[in-house]
């Protein structure tokens, strides 16, 4: 897999990640291949695989990238003074409507794609320990709450998705938020 700075190479894989988010977001109920996301980039399917394994490796990407805005975008409102748990919930609530939106495709790929699975934990671990890292102080270790976080979050979307649950994405979130680590959810009012 192709992986350094040429520019040529980068605008590459963006193209393909913007290829793969345009036809998440058509949503026809199709599934998404790798053909289609060539084909709607502009390249050849060789050089789509110079750059993803497959489409579960491709989704990872795009939803890392997403993941990463939003956290980011939290990192800095709570830097800014607003409240943990406020912030946090309106971040995941932003990232389970982003699925919600697309849950044929994140559904089938967290249902039945294990390296996929393994990967949206990572990513969301990776991107929730810099927002702990950027924090200070911390109850616990910053490595464990976040891994902490990222597998119960992934985990419980995935529950969601695949046993299609009656929970509305606000309501989701609100119940993740509420069983967050203290480090992302801050105390209950009242509490602590």
């Amino acid at each position: 897999m192709v992986d350094n700075g040429d520019p040529r190479v980068m605008r590459t894989r963006r193209r393909l990640v913007d290829a793969y988010r345009a036809l998440l977001d058509e949503n026809d109920g199709r599934r998404i291949t790798v053909t289609s996301v060539a084909a709607r980039a502009g390249v050849t399917r060789s050089s789509f695989y110079a750059h993803f394994t497959g489409t579960g490796d491709l989704a990872v990407t795009a939803l890392g990238e997403f993941i990463e805005t939003v956290i980011a975008f939290a990192r800095d409102a709570v830097r800014e003074g607003g409240s943990k748990r406020e912030v946090n919930e309106h971040a995941t609530l932003e990232m389970v409507r982003f699925i919600d939106r697309r849950r044929d495709e994140y559904g089938e790929l967290l249902a039945h794609d294990a390296d996929f699975l393994r990967a949206f934990e990572e990513a969301f671990a990776r991107s929730a320990l810099r927002s702990l890292l950027a924090r200070a102080p911390v109850l616990g270790d910053p490595e464990v709450t976040a891994r902490y976080a990222a597998a119960g979050t992934v985990s419980v979307i995935s529950w969601w998705l695949r046993e299609n649950i009656e929970l509305t994405p606000e309501a989701l979130a609100h119940e993740l938020i509420l069983a967050f680590p203290i480090d992302f959810s801050g105390p209950l009012d009242g509490v602590g």
